[in-house]
């Protein structure tokens, strides 16, 4: 039997939550649901994919990259071990990797996707938010009567697509993780791009492809997070074989300061 088509982009949160209900109680109805992509899908998101796909050969640029803006000591890493260690350097070399594709597809195609970049400014309440180079954004609001700025929400890209003559944000969360385990604090971030661009913002999750899974896009919704997209990029040894090499060279690095220390005394 065909699949049937249901188009969850116009469903209201009621419809979602009864929809996600049914899929937890029957676990047929999911594969016998196929989803209606939304005209962004195929103009935006499927070629920005192939793009981050085949961007993640371009080692030398994407650790040029990393240890411009997002190099760390491993001392410094929460937990201890090998494994958390690596996962901290494969972690931002993957976010830097993917930022890096996506800033090179927005200056590329213009008219599809821009990315905020390198600003700052204030919303309602006192509250303020930065945006770097890369389009990571942090938002802040006053604390400690008003002497401090807590974080209240950061995002790894913010992206910009244009839409019957809008500006509609899209938030990136670029990730490791399975990010159906992953609180993405999805509603709190986007009221507050809601609140600086007047519109409801897309959210895409961009993550390696594990096990079986195959990369590109889907559309997945539950009745938490509401629509997202699933960008699923190919498994990168390379990347990984980066992360162990840089590692190596933080543990040679600390080993031999204080005997070089120790040899100019």
């Amino acid at each position: 039997m065909a699949a049937r088509v249901i188009d969850i982009s116009r469903m209201s949160e009621k419809q979602l939550s009864e929809i996600s209900r049914r899929m937890r109680r029957n676990s047929h109805f999911r594969n016998s649901t196929a989803y209606r992509a939304e005209p962004v899908d195929e103009r935006v998101f499927a070629p920005l994919a192939d793009t981050i796909a085949k961007d993640g050969c371009r080692l030398d640029r994407i650790e040029e990259n990393f240890r411009a803006t997002k190099f760390r000591h491993f001392e410094n890493i929460r937990g201890d071990g090998f494994r958390s260690h690596i996962s901290y350097y494969l972690g931002f070399l993957f976010e830097t990797a993917v930022q890096m594709s996506i800033l090179r597809f927005s200056q590329e195609n213009p008219e599809l996707i821009t990315v905020l970049r390198d600003t700052s400014g204030t919303l309602s309440g006192g509250r303020y938010f930065s945006v770097d180079s890369r389009g990571s954004a942090v938002f802040y609001r006053p604390a400690d009567n008003g002497r401090a700025m807590q974080t209240i929400a950061e995002i790894d890209l913010v992206g910009e697509i244009r839409e019957m003559g809008s500006v509609v944000p899209v938030i990136f969360e670029i990730t490791l993780m399975n990010d159906h385990r992953k609180d993405f604090k999805i509603r709190r971030k986007s009221e507050l791009l809601e609140e600086l661009y007047g519109h409801k913002p897309y959210f895409c999750v961009v993550r390696p492809a594990y096990t079986d899974e195959v990369p590109g896009v889907s559309l997945q919704f539950s009745a938490e997070r509401g629509v997202w997209r699933d960008m699923l990029t190919p498994r990168n040894d390379a990347i990984r074989a980066l992360a162990s090499r840089l590692l190596d060279e933080e543990h040679m690095e600390r080993e031999t300061g204080p005997q070089a220390a120790s040899s100019g005394a």
